[in-house]
């Protein structure tokens, strides 16, 4: 027997061709650098039966099988969106240009390997219920998806890591912008996350314990920030666009968020996240009184819709 490491396994990914169906392609795909499958758990959900006169168990039995997994990478590639939004519309050349814009995302299979052992494996009908954009400040922009799955199998099929194309994403490489009637790039900010929360349910049915569809539900999109205190615009676009506490809050505004290597024609490599009518949902502020921290405001903004476009020399979307 061989002890196998982390650097032994392969991880790629496809788009099913509907829930549980083979991809109707070979095109094995990467989520990004530095991807990690950091959750891969399935559960037989086991359930203890007990008799009269017995403080233990007569049997154990099945239930309805839970796959769970989070993939985490940095981001390089936007084809890992259709999963979130839905599949791109894709138009132009040198750079192309993929729009997400849509609901629900797509089924995916991912693909699991060790090289050292020769072995594979796939988990079908894997379906994004959460994914996590962060700019991490210092660092790079890392992408995280969590979410479940139908059913786990050996594949047979040996395949060869897929290579990445494109240079990795950093914070340095992304700008915040608010439109509130004025289109403004925020400066000083320190922390900046995109979540979208699909609240999908695996559909069951009679017959088998294994998911047979999938159910998205609603899509909640959050923005969370801070920024280094200059003057009292957060708070007041937090408390209804006013120096106090309003009865309605309606100062709904525009958000965008892109990271681009800066580069132009077939050398571009963008992705942009745009928010419309969002909300202020909160404002909190630290460093009061603490002389060896900045003065920050952390806001919580509520996304109706949410929608991405890329730009790369891909000319159809993966």
């Amino acid at each position: 027997m061989v002890a196998t490491a982390g650097h032994d396994a392969l991880l790629a990914y496809d788009w099913e061709d509907g829930f549980r169906n083979a991809p109707a392609s070979a095109d094995k795909k990467p989520f990004g650098a530095n991807a990690q499958l950091t959750t891969k758990e399935g559960s037989n959900n086991a359930v203890r039966l007990f008799e009269p006169g017995d403080p233990e168990a007569v049997q154990i039995i099945e239930q309805a099988f839970d796959g769970t997994f989070t993939a985490e990478f940095t981001l390089t590639n936007p084809w890992w969106l259709r999963a979130v939004i839905t599949e791109a519309s894709s138009s132009g050349t040198a750079p192309t240009t993929h729009t997400f814009d849509g609901f629900p995302g797509d089924p995916m299979r991912i693909y699991t390997g060790n090289e050292a052992t020769s072995t594979y494996r796939e988990l079908q009908g894997a379906v994004v219920q959460t994914a996590t954009i962060t700019w991490n400040i210092p660092g790079e922009v890392t992408i995280s998806l969590d979410g479940a799955y139908a059913f786990e199998d050996a594949d047979a099929t040996s395949f060869t890591q897929p290579t990445l194309n494109e240079r990795a994403l950093s914070y340095h490489d992304a700008t915040l912008t608010r439109d509130d009637g004025t289109a403004t790039d925020l400066q000083f900010v320190q922390n900046l996350s995109l979540t979208i929360n699909l609240n999908v349910d695996m559909v069951d049915e009679l017959g088998t314990r294994f998911a047979v569809d999938y159910s998205p539900k609603q899509r909640n999109t959050t923005i969370e920030y801070e920024r280094i205190v200059q003057d009292t615009s957060d708070q007041e676009r937090a408390y209804g666009d006013a120096t106090t506490l309003q009865d309605k809050v309606e100062n709904t505004a525009d958000f965008s968020i892109t990271t681009t290597n800066g580069k132009s024609g077939s050398d571009t490599n963008s992705v942009t996240f745009e928010m419309d009518d969002v909300f202020p949902d909160s404002v909190s502020r630290s460093g009061i009184g603490d002389g060896s921290a900045d003065l920050t405001d952390a806001l919580t903004e509520a996304a109706p819709t949410v929608r991405a476009i890329a730009e790369n020399d891909t000319s159809t979307a993966r």
